[in-house]
C-alpha cells in the first residue's frame, strides 16, 4: 500500500478551535508539528438538535463541523405555547475549509505492469505562501516508480 503525507518546512500558526473556518484560518496559536490528519466525516447534513432556549433568548452551541469543504446554512424553528410556530428569517451561513490539504487524482483501476501517472494537488488556504515537502511512501516496495 502507499502512504502520502504533506508537511510544511515552516511552523504554521493557527487557532486549533477554528481550524476549519474560512473566516479565521490564520491566527496566533501553537505551532503545528505535523499536518497529517485523516478526514473521515463527510456528512451532508448535521446538527439536528432539540435545544431549549431560556428567557435570555439565546443559546451558545459548540459543535464539531464535518470535514467537508463547503458552505453551510443553519436554519431553525421554534414552537411556543403563546406565539406558535416561529421560523428563522435569514439562515446563518458559514464556510468550512481545511487549512492545508492534499487531494489525489488516481485512476479507477490499474492493471499489473501498466504505467500510470499519479497526480496530486496540494491546497493552501492559510493566506500565506509556504514551501512544502510531499513524500509518497512505497510500503514494502509494492510499487515501482519510474523516472525518479
Amino acid at each position: 500500500s502507499l502512504g502520502l503525507f504533506a508537511r510544511t518546512l515552516d511552523d504554521i500558526l493557527f487557532d486549533s478551535a477554528n481550524e476549519k473556518t474560512g473566516r479565521n484560518a490564520l491566527q496566533s496559536g501553537k505551532p503545528i508539528g505535523k499536518l497529517v490528519s485523516y478526514r473521515t466525516n463527510f456528512q451532508e447534513s448535521w446538527l439536528w438538535k432539540n435545544v431549549s432556549i431560556g428567557r435570555s433568548g439565546s443559546r451558545k452551541l459548540i459543535e464539531v463541523v464535518p470535514d467537508t469543504t463547503t458552505s453551510w446554512y443553519l436554519t431553525g424553528f421554534s414552537i411556543d405555547p403563546v406565539y406558535g410556530l416561529g421560523i428563522i428569517k435569514k439562515p446563518i451561513q458559514f464556510t468550512t475549509v481545511q487549512p492545508f490539504y492534499i487531494v489525489e487524482n488516481l485512476p479507477y483501476s490499474i492493471k499489473r505492469g501498466e504505467a500510470v501517472v499519479l497526480q496530486f494537488t496540494l491546497f493552501n488556504n492559510l493566506g500565506a505562501e509556504y514551501i512544502a515537502d510531499v513524500t509518497l511512501y512505497n510500503v514494502a516496495n509494492q510499487t515501482e516508480f519510474v523516472g525518479r
